[in-house]
């Protein structure tokens, strides 16, 4: 895949060129999607708001289905059923918030304008946590050359826009933002471990404490965004089991109090995750959705597992030539097993696959998975390298068939949301 000069030179724009493009794309499947489909219960805005409202709605309506009605039912008047407490708090505020900033204008008053604020901060924050994702990317892997760092980190934020999720990063939902946070959240996470390898204390233990308050309010938006606080249990367990010098005691405390502190802000904005109970899903009649699940499952897994075997093969054969300083050189380790960082980031994105399967309603995972970097590095480091997946003793190049499964999903899912049609 050869990038031309103009997309190097500015690869932030390039990134922005094609966020408006696919969004434009999306955009025009969901206005020409028929109608209300067999539930029409956006048509109560037409009763708490007006005619003229549903008049000025008649388009941005068709985002406005499944959980979006919740959210921005509970942003307008609060919560007032039981069931609404299940929905992220922090994602009604913001709308609540802006909601209020637009009908401060004067300008829409005759719109909804909660549903208006949440088409807006989903397009913002979507195109926000793709350039965040691609910062992260360069952060996690600084020992590339420039131009297969930028390469890589390119392709992979272009997969997050083109992500399987498809118009739920579109419509008021939280799966967009609840991406710009937990990447952030990662990205700190990682420039905290870059500091301490640099020695610098200070720095280190500000940033620790900065990831999570972040991931705190990740976690307000979605429930999942609670399983990256597995990065700071993981973090002070690496840290315990460290030998306990009494030279070194006061820095060993020190660290794990600053881990503690980080995880505490997080767990302070901590709601519980949605689920249905233990493999309760597990019917017959769900066989439908655990087969639209299936892709996204086997890659989040696989590419967890992956970068977990490879770390493994890694360190033993650093410790057998420590002569061996690029990290890159050994053509053995490919683009995305080649940092040991990621191995700690894939276990939420495991977790996340595992709970799905096994508690949630398990067709969700193709949008909760858009706020996972690792996937989008394994499927990443596949088109670069152009490597396949060694399966069965043979090799399979599944990088094309995924990419073209991945928009095929998000346009076909975005026509059916719109018509308020499974699966959501």
């Amino acid at each position: 895949m050869e990038l031309g000069t103009q997309t190097r030179n500015h690869p932030r724009v390039s990134l922005m060129i094609g966020f408006i493009l696919w969004k434009v794309l999306l955009a025009a499947i969901a206005l020409a999607s028929p109608g209300p489909g067999y539930d029409t219960s956006t048509t109560i805005l037409k009763r708490e708001h007006g005619e003229g409202a549903v008049k000025a709605l008649s388009g941005m309506r068709n985002f406005v289905r499944w959980d979006a009605i919740y959210f921005t039912q509970i942003a307008h008047r609060g919560v007032v059923f039981e069931q609404e407490w299940a929905f992220g708090w922090g994602f009604a505020k913001l709308l609540t918030m802006v909601g209020r900033v637009l009908e401060s204008t004067g300008t829409f008053r005759q719109l909804d304008v909660e549903a208006l604020a949440g088409l807006l901060l989903s397009h913002g924050f979507h195109l926000l946590s793709c350039l965040m994702l691609y910062q992260l990317t360069r952060t996690i892997y600084p020992d590339m050359s420039d131009f297969t760092r930028y390469k890589f980190a390119l392709i992979t934020a272009g997969l997050h826009i083109v992500s399987p999720a498809g118009l739920f990063l579109s419509a008021p939902y939280a799966e967009s933002s609840f991406s710009f946070f937990n990447f952030t959240g990662f990205y700190l996470y990682a420039k905290s471990l870059d500091e301490h390898s640099r020695g610098r204390a200070g720095k280190r233990d500000a940033l620790v404490v900065m990831s999570g308050l972040v991931f705190g309010i990740a976690t307000t938006l979605r429930g999942n965004g609670l399983l990256s606080g597995v990065l700071y249990c993981f973090e002070a367990l690496r840290e315990l089991n460290r030998p306990p010098y009494f030279t070194d005691l006061r820095r060993k405390s020190r660290r794990l109090g600053f881990v503690v502190i980080g995880g505490g802000l997080m767990g302070m904005c901590a709601g519980l995750p949605q689920q249905v109970g233990f493999l309760k899903y597990w019917t017959f009649s769900n066989l439908p959705l655990f087969a639209l699940a299936t892709p996204m499952l086997l890659m989040m897994m696989i590419s967890s597992l992956e970068v977990w075997i490879w770390n493994s093969k890694t360190k033993v054969e650093r410790m057998k030539n420590k002569q061996d300083k690029n990290r890159g050189a050994n053509p053995d380790v490919g683009l995305f097993q080649c940092q040991g960082i990621v191995q700690y980031l894939a276990i939420p994105q495991m977790l996340l696959a595992v709970l799905a399967l096994t508690t949630y309603h398990v067709q969700i995972i193709t949008r909760l998975s858009s706020g996972y970097p690792v996937w989008y590095w394994w499927l990443a480091s596949m088109i670069v390298e152009n490597r396949g997946l060694h399966l069965l003793g043979r090799e399979w190049k599944m990088a094309g068939l995924i990419v073209r499964w991945m928009i095929a999903y998000a346009l076909i899912q975005g026509g059916l949301f719109a018509s308020f049609l499974p699966p959501a």
